[in-house]
């Protein structure tokens, strides 16, 4: 098995979005108000070589995100920037490595932010699993208004839910094998999702293991 981190791009967003100064809806203004911006950050693919073919997690950033500027969502327009050239997408950098739209016979999305979906349009042909209730956090009006870009995605996008098990793995209470022999993993990670109007209650985001992580290669 072979793990490869691709990176595609970087992304910076204001650092009271790091910090979370205050709560409520002065914690969401205090973005608006932050002048302070993150280092930028880079934004990764997971590529895994396993028993069955290969599955992609996440899809990175697209260049289409570098219009952010030009967004009427407030957010996305001042409180977020991109820097991605087209050949850092995720499916230029697999066919440099011999891995063509084919090749990849699953995608799996930890969730639908738009640096984690930007690259979708590069796998038509791959089953895409998505974290189960994630489509209705992130679809229509209001998954716009809480910074998602659901007008972005591609028309032939219907992603399957990702339903994990009671199943334990280690210290995670729910699990789901991603191939038959059990060798990738996804398991339940609690995180708590700030949005526009509320906070999301504490929800689970897949988080992908692999049995055998080594060799891991860094593109």
């Amino acid at each position: 098995m072979k793990v490869h981190a691709i990176q595609t791009g970087f992304v910076r967003i204001k650092t009271a979005q790091v910090e979370g100064r205050g709560y409520g809806l002065s914690r969401r203004l205090a973005i608006f108000a932050d002048s302070s911006w993150t280092d930028w950050l880079p934004t990764y693919v997971w590529a895994i070589e396993c028993s069955e073919g290969i599955i992609v997690v996440d899809t990175g950033q697209g260049a289409h995100l570098l219009e952010s500027g030009k967004s009427l969502h407030p957010y996305v327009r001042w409180e977020v920037a991109f820097r991605i050239e087209p050949e850092q997408e995720i499916g230029p950098q697999l066919r440099a490595l011999g891995v063509g739209p084919r090749d990849v016979k699953r995608v799996v999305l930890t969730h639908l932010h738009m640096d984690h979906d930007g690259g979708l349009a590069h796998f038509p042909n791959s089953e895409i699993l998505v974290a189960s209730g994630e489509m209705k956090i992130a679809s229509g009006f209001a998954g716009r208004m809480r910074g998602y870009l659901p007008h972005r995605w591609p028309s032939w996008f219907d992603p399957a839910p990702l339903q994990l098990e009671g199943r334990s793995f280690g210290p995670f209470g729910q699990s789901r094998r991603l191939t038959a022999a059990g060798d990738v993993v996804a398991v339940a990670t609690p995180v708590t999702r700030p949005i526009i109007s509320r906070s999301w209650p504490t929800m689970a985001i897949p988080l992908i293991f692999s049995r055998a992580t080594l060799p891991m290669t860094r593109n």
